[in-house]
């Protein structure tokens, strides 16, 4: 796929103006992504990642690490600490678990349409081909 825009004359003299994009779902909405877009060439265009999943990863990656190296207690001190229900504490650190590929895809803003914060929300299997299976394989048509 050409990621240039091509305009050729068809025999019948109308143009043909081919202009590469991706449609994404993002927060809800369909946002168009150009590869200039991607190639930070417009500055003023909306980014094709979601600010959203990524400060869910740092969020649920630093509270792991935060009671990995013993700084916090239990969950509850945690809680306490970051302001939040343990519940949303519970929810940020099974992100933290999730597989190399599905962090990546996220944080390079490649993460299949469909993937958002309500869908991490919910049970994240700790099988990282699971994972896969689970959260980037329902939402795309693409095998990996």
């Amino acid at each position: 796929m050409s990621t240039q825009t091509e305009i050729t004359i068809l025999d019948n003299g109308n143009l043909c103006i081919h202009v590469p994009l991706h449609i994404k779902y993002k927060n809800g909405r369909k946002v168009i992504i150009t590869p200039v877009t991607i190639d930070g060439e417009v500055q003023e265009a909306e980014s094709p990642r979601q600010a959203g999943l990524i400060q869910m990863l740092v969020r649920g990656n630093a509270w792991m690490r935060m009671i990995e190296k013993g700084e916090i207690a239990d969950i509850n001190e945690l809680a306490e600490k970051a302001g939040y229900h343990r519940t949303h504490i519970w929810v940020l650190l099974q992100v933290a678990n999730l597989s190399p590929a599905i962090t990546e895809a996220i944080l390079e803003g490649n993460e299949p349409d469909g993937l958002s914060i309500t869908k991490l929300k919910k049970p994240i299997p700790e099988i990282w081909m699971e994972q896969t299976e689970a959260l980037l394989l329902r939402y795309t048509k693409i095998l990996l």
